[in-house]
């Protein structure tokens, strides 16, 4: 995905791992320069309109300025791949509980996502993990079952009536 800073800064937003882009190297906040050996620019509509048809071509060439300020090109061909919607995840401290943290990315089918959640819950628990965060910054939404056993994992049906209404909002 991309994200406009200013009319001449387009920038990556994300960059899925294992992707012809995570592959070919290109990473969160590298500066878009050039599509195609075109130089990118935002400040008309038709600027835009070149981006985005460019974005949905099936081979598309990337240059891009690098964090540390180096240029980087990259020929990216359409591809198939899976999403593993589950990483980053880390078990940090606070104070003298132990805080269970992931990146949600998309809530994809079950039987794609179902074994990652899994394996991040059964880390998180061995852990003694008390506490969870969940970064749901770009997902996009997906699969209802998906979210639903996600919030079972968080909060089991056997925790279902232990909580009073009151007891939330009072």
């Amino acid at each position: 995905g991309l994200a406009s800073v200013a009319a001449n800064d387009i920038r990556i937003r994300y960059v899925y791992p294992g992707s012809p882009a995570g592959r070919a190297g290109l990473s969160r906040a590298d500066r878009l320069m050039m599509i195609n050996d075109r130089e990118v620019r935002a400040s008309s509509q038709s600027d835009i309109d070149y981006i985005n048809s460019s974005m949905n071509e099936s081979t598309i060439k990337l240059t891009v300025e690098k964090k540390d300020g180096s240029t980087a090109t990259a020929d990216l061909v359409e591809n198939t791949y899976t999403v593993n919607p589950v990483f980053k995840k880390k078990v940090l401290r606070a104070g003298s509980s132990k805080v269970g943290s992931f990146v949600f990315d998309t809530f994809t089918r079950l039987s794609n996502t179902q074994i990652a959640l899994d394996e991040a819950f059964a880390e998180f628990a061995g852990a003694g993990v008390t506490d969870l965060v969940v970064y749901l910054s770009y997902n996009e939404g997906g699969y209802v079952h998906t979210a639903e056993y996600l919030c079972n994992l968080i909060a089991p049906s056997s925790m279902n009536g232990s909580v009073m209404y009151s007891e939330l909002y009072n």
